[in-house]
This record gives C-alpha cells, structure tokens and sequence, in this order.
C-alpha cells in the first residue's frame, strides 16, 4: 500500500442499504388486467366467440304435438306446409297411449309460431282423386307432408292438437258468414258441395248431419265474404245436385248445374225482394237458419233486385298508350304499350296513377310518346312533353306523374283518395271500358287469403285467369274505397303493387 492511498474503511456492524420500492397491493390480478392490453384482446376475442357460437346455433320456434287417426307414411323428417312454403319439420312419431292414434310431433319455424294457437286446423296431404280434380299428387312419388291452416290471429297459445283425417272444404277461409239451411232429407249433399249464386260459386257446404230434434236434416255452409252482401233474411236456397232429366217428343235432355254437384251436390240462392214491400230487409247473422227447398221457384228470379257486392263506388279510369324505343337484338327501334292508369283530384292538381314501366325509362329520353284516353269517349290528350321533375316512382311498382299544367278536356277526375296498406287487404281491381252506352266500369274481386307478400309485392297463391288487359289498373281497397295499388302483370304473371308514401305524398 502506497502512502498516498486513503485508508480503508473500518468494517461496520450495519448491512447495507438498498433503494426498494413500494409494492401496490391493492391492484392484483384486476390491476393487471387493467394494465395490460393483452388481457383486453383475449376478452374481446371471447365475446366475439361467444357471439358467433351463438349465431350458429339455428333458431327453432315452438314445438306441438298432433294427433292423427292415421300415420299415412308420414315419417321423421317430413315438412309441414302453409301456402307452399316449409313452416316446419316432423321431428318424431309414434303411437297414442291409447294406441287408437298416431302422435306426431313438429318443431316450427320461428316465423311460424302463430300457428301455434287455438283454431289452427292440420292434415297429412296425400293423393286424393275426385271430379273436381286431383290433388295432393306430388305426395304419390314424393314425400308426404302436413297442411295447415291458421286460426284467427287474436286466439290464444296452444301446443296440442287433433288432425284432420282429410284436408278441410274451406281450408284458407275465415271471413264470410256461416249460416244453416234446414232441409226434410240429405239430397245428395257432402262436405265441400258448392253453393253458387246464378251459376258462380258464392260458398260451399261444410258438414251436414241431423238437427237437434233429429227431425230434419241441417247443412251448415259457408258463404264467402266477398258475397256476403247478398244473403239477407229473404234469401231463398234450393237443391241443385244431381243430373235433370226432361223427355220430350225431339228427345231427352239432361241438364246438371256441373260434374261436381252430380259427385257431391249442390246449392244454390237468390234473394228476390220481399212480398211485403214494407217487411225490413237485413243482414244475416251467423248461424240463422233458412229453409232449404228442393226446387227452383221461377218467381224467385223474376222478382230478385239489383244487390252491389261492394258499398263503394268504383272510380273512373283511363287507358294510356304510347310508344318506347327500346333496343332489340340490338337496333333500336320504337315499340308500341299499351297501360291502364286512374287521374285523381289531389292538391297537386290532376294526378295519373299507373304502372311504373310507363314512365321509368322517361330519363334516358325512351319514351316517345304517351295518349291519355277515357273508354268511351272520343277525346284524347297527347303527353308529347311530360314533366319529369314531378313524376314519383315507388320501389313497389307505381308511378304518379301530376299533370298541374294540363286541362284535362272537361271530364271529371276520380274523387277516390290514394292509402298506404300495410298488410294484403281484400280488394278490387277496377278497370272501365267502353260500349255502346258509353264506359262502364269492370272489376276483378280479390280476397286477401289469395295474397302473399314477396320482394314488396303482393304475389298469388294460386294461378290467376290472364290478367294483360288489367295492367297498371287501379286496387281499391273494399274497406273504404280508396286506391291502394296497381295491377302489375311481369313475365305474365300477375300481382299487386302497393301504393307507398311517396306515391300518396306523405312520404319517402
């Protein structure tokens, strides 16, 4: 050691010192959780998997029990069916404890669950042949399946059920009304014989057994609403089944209302006015019994009175022709159309009411031209200029173009008003046409059961006669008159357009 160097220090007692920091007690797992951005991912990932295992996981609706008297062949598997489209799936069967039945269960759909309620009618549909047609034969090569048919939509939840043995007469109705006609013998009459007034048929037969007293003879029918104006407390009704038979010197003929009453029967009725001029007519209500009478009355007819189907006035309209040029194979070339359309009295002045394809290539400068005519009526007025900047084209379908700078050449304009419908409502398609008394107006009644909403529009459920001549004719609601839509006939066939805000000005 150099004399220069310090001298060491002198060992002590004391260990040394070392600078700790305070350890945060108070956070433990929840702080590190807190504190750390993996933990926030990994939580994050959990719930977007949780989310996604519950997606996956398919939606089922109620589940009821049926009982049949006969399985049929119906096995696991099988659908049931509304209206063509699956609303369900068997998903076992087997027999009653009882064994006098077939227990079937079904799991629906969840946009089914209103099946699922009291008054809701099931059956296994299978082929069945008769003189009124063949139905049910996609089930002979194919699967069978249960129909269905709905209860009234305010009845309440129910999970089992008694099966049809066969498919219901009046299988898709519930409006109209059920009235009884008391008769002294059957005559030939079934379940599902129809009641027709002057040859169309107006109802049919739901069941038939013995009156109370076991006297008589009760035919329960039901007469569908669109023709439940013409039976009041003076309807007459008379047995029109079977084959006639009249011998004369020129030979014999044979008359029958149609095959189907010479099968199953038939009814029919007028409603002559009263022989008391001062005896009130009214509606009938359900279940009022009426005497059936075996033959015709010729004074029936004579004295019968004018009945409207409907207590509305149908609304004047007008054809539209003109010319589009269109491209075909491509050369351009001009195409004649013709369209049916309504002008209504609004606060826009004279407002057309049509089909859309009328105007919808107005933009591109492809409508020529456009003629306004009243059937009947020898004026015209030519669209040779239309303002483009009000015409209203909904998604649906229909067009309304205000014609506020047009005089219109003294003919008055329809004084309906125009509704936005929310669900299918009955209906008629109303068109004028002209005669040698001048227009008269034509309609095409529809029932609201015979709608199915697809894509906005209000599709059939069943094929309707050709329709090419009602195209961009106004549908007025039966309810209260007023224009609820056009008639749009696409690819051939037909369906319903409703009318939406922005056509009735009071929306997009």
């Amino acid at each position: 050691m150099k004399s220069s160097d310090p001298p060491a220090p002198a060992p002590s007692d004391q260990p040394p010192e070392f600078p700790v920091a305070e350890a945060r007690d108070n956070e433990g797992a929840l702080g590190l959780l807190l504190h750390s951005r993996m933990w926030w991912v990994t939580l994050g990932c959990l719930i977007i998997a949780a989310v996604l295992v519950w997606m996956s996981i398919p939606r089922v609706g109620p589940r009821i029990t049926i009982r049949f008297p006969e399985g049929h062949g119906l096995k696991p598997g099988d659908v049931m069916r509304h209206r063509g489209i699956e609303v369900g799936v068997v998903t076992a069967i087997g027999l009653s404890h009882n064994l006098n039945a077939i227990d079937v269960q079904v799991t629906l759909q969840p946009e089914a669950s209103a099946l699922a309620r009291q008054g809701s009618r099931f059956w296994i549909v299978r082929p069945q042949l008769s003189l009124q047609g063949v139905t049910g034969l996609e089930t002979a090569v194919g699967s069978k399946y249960i129909g269905v048919s709905p209860g009234e939509v305010n009845e309440s939840y129910q999970a089992v059920f008694e099966g049809l043995a066969a498919a219901p007469p009046d299988q898709f109705v519930h409006d109209g009304v059920e009235i009884v006609l008391r008769s002294d013998a059957r005559h030939g009459l079934n379940a599902g014989a129809p009641v027709t007034w002057r040859g169309v048929d107006a109802g049919q037969v739901l069941s038939v057994g013995l009156s109370p007293d076991a006297m008589h003879v009760d035919i329960h029918i039901r007469i569908d609403a669109r023709f439940r104006r013409l039976v009041n407390t003076n309807s007459k009704f008379w047995v029109t089944s079977g084959l006639g038979v009249d011998f004369r010197l020129t030979g014999v003929r044979l008359t029958a209302e149609s095959l189907a009453t010479i099968a199953r029967g038939g009814l029919s009725f007028i409603t002559p006015s009263p022989e008391d001029p001062e005896t009130p007519v009214s509606t009938v209500v359900a279940g009022r019994v009426f005497t059936l009478h075996s033959e015709f009355q010729s004074k029936w007819l004579e004295s019968a009175v004018p009945i409207a189907l409907f207590d509305i006035n149908l609304p004047q309209t007008v054809s539209l022709s003109g010319q589009r040029n269109q491209p075909i194979l491509g050369i351009s070339r001009d195409t004649d159309f013709t369209s049916n359309g309504i002008l209504l009295a609004t606060s826009q002045g004279p407002t057309l009411i049509t089909a859309s394809d009328t105007f919808e290539t107005l933009e591109s400068e492809q409508l020529r031209t456009v003629t306004i005519r009243e059937p009947g009526v020898d004026e015209q007025y030519e669209l040779s200029e239309i303002p483009a900047s009000g015409l209203r084209l909904s998604s649906t379908g229909v067009a309304a173009l205000p014609l506020s700078d047009v005089a219109w050449p003294g003919r008055s304009l329809a004084s309906a008003g125009i509704r936005v419908p929310t669900v299918p409502e009955e209906c008629v398609v109303a068109r004028s046409v002209g005669g040698e008394e001048g227009a008269t107006s034509v309609m095409y009644s529809i029932g609201a059961e015979r709608f199915v909403e697809q894509d906005s529009v209000w599709t059939f459920t069943e094929e309707e006669m050709d329709l090419t001549e009602w195209h961009g004719a106004p549908v007025v609601a039966v309810s209260d008159g007023q224009v609820i839509g056009v008639l749009l006939m696409t690819d051939g066939s037909p369906a319903v357009a409703p009318c939406t805000g922005s056509i009735a000005g009071n929306g997009p």
